[in-house]
């Protein structure tokens, strides 16, 4: 899923930061070097995309010969699972997917019909550049990637923060931060991205038993009381979906890491594009919908048994690898794997994992006023929101959609009223951010609210104080021929489509070795 483009500028604020202290700039010198530094990674990525565009012709060249008598069962129609059908169709191995409900795509999912002329995500929604094996798909696809940053830079404007009633500027951030940014430098040596279950250090175990809040307390000058305390409390709340208090520090020191996420892509024209064009691309029979798995039984010759539901009627299907492709927070409270043969540790981390609470409320406005006003959409507002920022960059036309990202209990709180009457309590926070905006607001109005979603109950994966460094990294790891696919299966994507991406893709090729004999 996606998460917010404000992680990307508060990067860009603690590397101002780390300039500042380190070269003895100006605040604004500082930045002029960071877009000079920008500004050639950005040849170095055009290069990087000539590579990526050339790399499917080769892969697409490649048919090896049919194994149908191979049962390959994939349970889960999101963007992992279909990734894993597409490829192994590639591989001369036809997959039978089983998806719960009656779409495909699961949490990639593109709105192109609530916003005329204009798209929305529903879902997940920002790529990064260092998302290769998403990418590769899309020009595999024939899709076109939207270059938002870039866009940005164009049009110019500024991120916005209302934090205590008032605005708190890009100079005043870069000044406080320039108080923590040693201590997050440090922490990022000592415990580098990603601490996992079976690769952590000391100072990523003691990390990772501490909570957000705790960190905040501990290591940001006055603590929670102060506007830097109150803004990244905040916003782990929105990014974690679960309570700071609650969420592992090693979130927190990992959104400063260098070379961090950038968010910087979207597919023109909606991202599920991916999803309609490789299930385009399987036979006819292949997916199967509204079928639900409720049961898994491992074989004495190794295969499954897997019992699914459709309507009234159970459905038993044999599988000799079987690809759960569906998130843990649904294997955890609607199937019966206690016959799977899973081992201890993956028992733990289906039980314990935590999916975090976030809603999309989308709105659309008669004009872009926030660039009007030297503003890109992005702000942080502790008024109710949390987050925002503008989901028509590099789109046409003049209206403009903002989307108001929460987590947590803002999250929860989304769905507590009709939806029209939520807008006007959207509209006051935006009111304050953006002076002027509210009468704008053209009545179009959409609310993806994840917490409600049956077949997920969430956005994406949680990360707790405590479970980085005893079951991270821990649920993609096969279990006999049982496999696993999506971002939480993902080490270095979670909570991204490229997690998706990558975990089905890998779960193909270990399964095409496997069927292929080497």
């Amino acid at each position: 899923m996606a998460h917010s483009p404000l992680k990307r500028i508060l990067a860009s604020v603690m590397e101002v930061a780390r300039l500042r202290k380190r070269h003895g700039l100006s605040s604004e010198a500082a930045l002029a070097l960071l877009r000079e530094r920008r500004a050639l990674l950005k040849l170095s990525a055009v290069g990087s995309a000539a590579m990526l565009a050339s790399g499917p012709l080769m892969a697409a060249s490649r048919r090896l010969r049919d194994r149908s008598d191979v049962r390959v069962v994939i349970v889960g129609a999101g963007l992992g699972g279909l990734a894993c059908a597409y490829d192994l169709k590639k591989a001369g191995i036809c997959a039978t997917v089983y998806e719960a409900s009656d779409r495909l795509g699961g949490r990639c999912s593109s709105n192109t019909t609530s916003f005329p002329g204009q798209v929305a995500e529903n879902g997940g929604e920002l790529i990064d550049t260092g998302h290769h094996e998403l990418r590769l798909l899309a020009a595999e696809l024939g899709l076109t990637l939207d270059d938002l940053n870039a866009y940005d830079e164009a049009q110019g404007g500024e991120l916005t923060f209302w934090i205590d009633g008032s605005r708190y500027t890009w100079d005043e951030q870069v000044v406080d931060f320039d108080a923590v940014a040693p201590q997050f430098d440090a922490d990022n040596l000592a415990a580098p991205w990603p601490q996992t279950y079976d690769s952590h250090t000391a100072r990523g175990a003691e990390l990772d038993n501490m909570s957000v809040t705790d960190y905040i307390s501990t290591y940001v000058p006055g603590g929670l009381e102060s506007r830097q305390g109150k803004l990244l409390k905040l916003l782990m709340d929105a990014s974690s979906g679960i309570a700071a208090t609650e969420t592992s520090a090693l979130d927190l020191v990992g959104f400063f890491a260098p070379n961090a996420s950038d968010e910087r892509f979207h597919i023109r024209g909606g991202n599920d594009q991916l999803v309609s064009r490789m299930a385009a691309t399987l036979d006819s029979g292949q997916i199967i919908k509204n079928h639900a798995l409720t049961r898994i039984v491992k074989n004495a010759n190794d295969s499954y048994t897997l019992s699914f539901k459709n309507g009234a009627n159970t459905v038993q299907v044999q599988a000799d690898h079987l690809v759960l492709a569906l998130p843990f927070s649904i294997l955890q409270s609607a199937v019966d794997y206690s016959g799977a043969g899973f081992d201890a540790r993956k028992v733990d981390t289906i039980r314990n994992f935590r999916m975090g609470m976030h809603s999309k409320f989308q709105m659309q406005f008669e004009r872009r006023i926030w660039r009007e006003q030297g503003y890109t959409g992005l702000s942080d507002n502790d008024t109710g929101y949390q987050i925002s920022w503008e989901v028509t960059r590099a789109q046409p036309g003049t209206a403009g959609i903002l989307t108001c990202f929460s987590g947590d209990a803002v999250a929860l709180a989304m769905n507590d009223k009709p939806v029209n009457r939520k807008a006007v309590d959207m509209l006051d926070g935006l009111n304050l951010t953006f002076p002027g905006i509210k009468p704008l607001w053209n009545s179009r109005v959409v609310l993806n609210y994840w917490p409600g979603y049956q077949w997920t109950k969430g956005a994406y994966s949680a990360h707790p104080k405590g479970s980085y460094t005893t079951l991270y990294g821990y649920a993609g790891v096969r279990q006999g021929n049982c496999h696993f696919a999506g971002e939480h299966a993902s080490v270095l994507h979670s909570g991204f489509l490229n997690g998706a991406v990558e975990t089905g893709q890998r779960c193909a090729k270990v399964i095409a070795r496997a069927v292929q004999g080497h």
